[in-house]
């Protein structure tokens, strides 16, 4: 069954929440059978030597709410896999898609599994 619309309302009201949030790090999305079953939110925190002269903004970047066409895209058709956005500075700057697939006929020596 693969994905009709790949951020179902629940899905994109979070992810946007946490792109909002989300500095330095990374969200990983996790796919079995089209459909997302996993988010992980891996952020990193990093303290200046010196002390910024006005605290940067906690909303939503423009690059990070117009990745979310991109992300949808990413998940489009992803059967068994996931998909990786990256942060820095407040900023989507990469998404990266591993796909998952299994071949039967790939066995091993002894007809055990890879």
């Amino acid at each position: 069954m693969e994905m009709d619309h790949p951020l179902a309302p629940e899905v994109r009201e979070t992810v946007s929440r946490l792109m909002r949030e989300i500095q330095f790090g990374s969200l990983t999305f996790t796919v079995q059978d089209g459909r997302i079953v996993q988010l992980e939110r891996n952020e990193t925190f990093q303290f200046p030597a010196v002390p910024p002269k006005v605290q940067p903004s906690r909303q939503v970047s423009k690059p990070a709410a117009e990745s979310l066409p991109g992300l949808a895209g990413a998940l489009a058709g992803l059967r068994f896999g996931q998909v990786v956005v990256k942060f820095q500075a407040g900023r989507a700057i990469q998404i990266d898609r591993t796909e998952k697939r299994r071949w039967s006929d790939l066995m091993g020596i002894g007809g055990d599994g890879i």
